[in-house]
Order: structure tokens, then sequence, then C-alpha cells
């Protein structure tokens, strides 16, 4: 389907431009089927949610297999940064004049 401008002519034949001809109808309908996609999904969550109040136990399994952890980062580099007397050899010192 070609996307039409707000500004090109109606593909109706009218000889409008389309944001005076049809671009409030095709809104209306684009709504229209939001809404209906809308309460689709509110269904789908409700049968989830019954589904759910009906077997406990399927989140229950679950929260058992938690395991710890270990969120500590260390970068190879953080050995270099503590150790004094290394200067960077990215940036060329001028010599003194």
């Amino acid at each position: 389907m070609k996307n039409t401008g707000r500004n090109d002519l109606c593909l109706c034949g009218s000889g409008k431009k389309y944001k005076k001809c049809h671009l409030n109808e095709d809104k209306s309908l684009e709504h229209e089927e939001f809404k209906k996609r809308e309460e689709e999904l509110k269904a789908e969550e409700h049968k989830a949610s019954e589904l759910e109040k009906e077997n406990p136990e399927a989140n229950d399994s679950s929260a058992k297999k938690k395991v710890k952890i270990d969120n500590s980062f260390k970068s190879p580099a953080s050995k270099a940064r503590g150790v004094k007397g290394i200067k960077s050899t990215s940036i060329p010192r001028r010599p003194a004049n």
C-alpha cells in the first residue's frame, strides 16, 4: 500500500488534498483497530491471571531456583590504575625549550 502524504491528492479521486478529504476517517479507523486489539489483550491478560490463580505452584518453581549471582566486575585495567609511576604514552610530550 502506498503511503499518502497529507498534502498529496486523495486516492478517492475527488481532487482534494488527502488531509481535507479522508485523513480523519483513516485516523478513526486506526483508532478503532487499536481499541479492538487492546480489548483482545485485556481478555488474554484476564485469562492468564485466572490460570495463575488456579495453579499457584507454577510460580513457586521459579522461585526455588534462585541462585546467588556475583555481579561484581573488575576490568583487567583496574590493576594498572593503582600503580604509580606509569605515564600515559598516548599523547606525546613537547620537548622543553
